[in-house]
């Protein structure tokens, strides 16, 4: 099992990933970095903005509505658990695997 396998996490509904925020970086990309996913984003940390520029880029990167992604913890904190509703654990292994940047 890979390390990105091991990061997802099925659920009831959906899925479940921890992602690292870091903001008002000088591009939009994910990363994987030490065993952990990293959002750059150049997004400041006020307003929600960073919050919303995450679940922009995931929703494209899954080619789901972003009303299908919730920030369930990690509001107000660089470490966001995020659920994924409806959708299968393996297109979101794969749709991870071409959108990280290594």
């Amino acid at each position: 099992m890979s390390v990105l396998e091991e990061m997802v996490e099925e659920i009831e509904g959906g899925i479940k990933l921890r992602i690292y925020v870091k903001t008002e970086s000088p591009r939009e990309e994910l990363k994987l970095e030490y065993g952990e996913l990293v959002f750059y984003t150049p997004e400041p940390p006020i307003a929600g903005r960073a919050n919303a520029s995450l679940k922009r880029f995931l929703s494209r990167i899954f080619r789901i509505p972003s009303g299908r992604i919730e920030i369930a913890y990690g509001l107000r904190d660089k470490v966001k658990t995020v659920v994924i509703r409806d959708v299968d654990r393996d297109h979101v292994i794969e749709s991870l695997k071409k959108a990280i940047k290594v």
